[in-house]
């Protein structure tokens, strides 16, 4: 039996983890158990930016054969990657959402999303040209 998907998966292990999480978050339903918590305003939209954030940073650093330091692939290639995989996992997490009762598909989440995997491939940019003044 031809392997060429098992041969990679340890390659993205933590990235398929993490979006196991926001997935899990984003589709059950929490509502009870957060009913005591303070209100803050757009709390969610922060949420769903630190979510995308950590997700196209972790995802950056195993496509970059986990490294922040130099490329492996060009700056477009891990631009598309690491912020277009995410925006369309958001898409198919909010379409889900759509058909669940007790949630609802938002624009602005989409947003907030694109906006934490954008911020996310910025730091890279200013990681990788700060390494390189280092040096």
């Amino acid at each position: 039996m031809n392997k060429p998907f098992l041969k990679y998966f340890p390659r993205f292990f933590f990235s398929s983890l993490w979006a196991l999480g926001i997935f899990f978050l984003f589709v059950f339903d929490f509502s009870g158990s957060t009913k005591d918590l303070p209100l803050i305003p757009f709390a969610d939209k922060i949420v769903h930016a630190l979510l995308f954030f950590v997700q196209t940073g972790i995802l950056l650093w195993e496509l970059n054969r986990r490294s922040f330091s130099s490329t492996n692939i060009s700056v477009g290639r891990l631009f598309v990657w690491s912020v277009s995989l995410p925006f369309l996992y958001g898409v198919f997490i909010e379409f889900i959402q759509n058909y669940l009762p007790y949630r609802g598909a938002e624009l602005m989440d989409l947003l907030f999303d694109l906006m934490g995997s954008l911020a996310a491939f910025a730091c890279l940019i200013m990681i990788m040209i700060w390494h390189e003044n280092r040096h």
